[in-house]
């Protein structure tokens, strides 16, 4: 092998040994102590996002020291107080898969859950969240379920339920006034199927009422009349649908 080609190689290796450093020197990681002091202390001036970018840098740089499980539940405490909730579910879920037995476990299922949660409200917003924060409180509950956090879960989940009936009647009315009455049923048919223990269950089966008759079957609409008037005989919606029975 020539002198040129020896050289070359070397020459080589040189470049590629450097590459991924400044000036060819690897970086060094920062103690894990000194991390932590910093992401505390722009915790404690309310600089919540560098912060917890901070925390999390723990964990990348320091995987197994005891500042690193802290300092990630940290980071999730962070995020959910400036409202970064796709951060807060991000990082509870990691939580979870690498402290499954934590003592601070429940609180990564708790603001998990809550981050889905707090979005839910909006009828009219993709309802994908919805289903999310559905998923998030069943597992709270399911692993704690004697707890404050579990026991308000339960009546949230309720409240899920109640956004994910009403979202189907919102587009079963607008497949109705369009006219387009099997699309409409089909949308209506989920609350009373899916959702029944809500209270948009009166109102879907009105619908039906109103779809059916639209479509001339008579048989399918005093059905659900029926079972309106079994169950809701008091109910506005069981007058609807007996007016429209009428009617027709």
């Amino acid at each position: 092998m020539s002198f040129l080609r020896v050289s070359g190689l070397f020459l080589a290796i040189a470049m590629l040994s450097s590459c991924g450093t400044v000036g060819g020197i690897l970086p060094a990681d920062e103690p894990a102590h000194v991390i932590n002091a910093d992401a505390q202390n722009l915790l404690a001036n309310h600089n919540y996002k560098k912060a917890a970018d901070r925390f999390l840098e723990l964990e990348r740089q320091h995987p197994y020291s005891k500042f690193t499980q802290k300092g990630m539940m940290s980071a999730i405490e962070a995020y959910f107080l400036i409202r970064d909730y796709d951060d807060v579910a991000y990082t509870a879920d990691r939580y979870i898969i690498l402290y499954p037995k934590a003592r601070d476990v429940k609180q990564a299922y708790y603001l998990r859950s809550e981050a889905y949660y707090i979005r839910v409200a909006d009828v009219k917003r993709d309802q994908r969240i919805t289903k999310r924060a559905q998923k998030a409180l069943k597992s709270l509950i399911r692993r704690f379920p004697r707890s404050d956090e579990g026991i308000a879960a339960k009546n949230k989940l309720l409240i899920t339920y109640d956004v994910l009936a009403a979202k189907e009647l919102e587009v079963g009315r607008f497949y109705l006034k369009k006219h387009n009455f099997p699309a409409a049923i089909n949308r209506f048919k989920v609350v009373v199927d899916d959702y029944e223990t809500t209270k948009q269950i009166e109102e879907a089966l009105a619908r039906l009422v109103e779809a059916y008759l639209a479509l001339g079957l008579r048989d399918e609409a005093t059905a659900n009349a029926a079972l309106l008037g079994r169950n809701y005989p008091s109910g506005e919606w069981y007058g609807y649908a007996f007016n429209l029975l009428n009617k027709n």
